[in-house]
């Protein structure tokens, strides 16, 4: 990563990735948080290589660092000491999608952000529901279903006067009771 932008980038924002890409879309500038821009920009300052030309994260030759030394060094046993278990780079794609979904964004910048040459890409492999969405999804179901049929039933009861609501009580219109009649 450089920290710098190059003529390829549009905005002091964007971060170069190193390596090669699969599509058109992969090699468009990514726009990154400026607290995340800084935060790197402050790393790369105290590395030993720090030329506008030079990584953030370099080896000890400056060259930028293999990935798969990266996730087998440290991110693989730091998600193993955190409990999360076994993890390649597509968990990172997986998650982010994932997140991006729960965050509420726009579909299309999903797949921008993800590089997806096809909106297919982002919705049918990557992104997944989050079980929170599910659940508030359902109670949206849950309750147009129960209160139609409260309403229904409601007016399917003869009204009662005053004698009857003494002694009688009204039927139970919870789901739990609606549905075990």
């Amino acid at each position: 990563m450089h920290p710098k932008p190059s003529s390829q980038t549009i905005n002091p924002t964007n971060i170069l990735i190193a390596g090669d890409t699969k599509t058109e879309a992969s090699q468009k500038p990514l726009p990154t948080d400026p607290w995340l821009s800084r935060s790197l920009e402050e790393l790369w300052k105290r590395s030993l290589h720090k030329s506008p030309q030079d990584w953030v994260f370099s080896n000890r030759a400056g060259r930028p660092r293999s990935q798969q030394n990266i996730l087998r060094r440290h991110l693989r046993s730091a998600a193993l000491r955190a409990g999360i278990g076994k993890i390649g780079w597509h968990t990172f794609r997986h998650s982010y999608s994932t997140m991006l979904r729960s965050a509420g964004t726009d579909i299309k910048v999903q797949q921008e952000l993800l590089r997806h040459a096809t909106i297919q890409s982002t919705m049918n492999i990557y992104t997944q529901a989050v079980s929170e969405q599910k659940r508030i999804a359902n109670s949206v179901v849950v309750g147009v279903l129960f209160n139609s049929m409260k309403l229904a039933l409601r007016r399917s009861l003869p009204p009662m006067g005053a004698k009857e609501r003494k002694g009688n009580k009204r039927m139970n219109l919870e789901p739990h009771a609606i549905l075990s009649k």
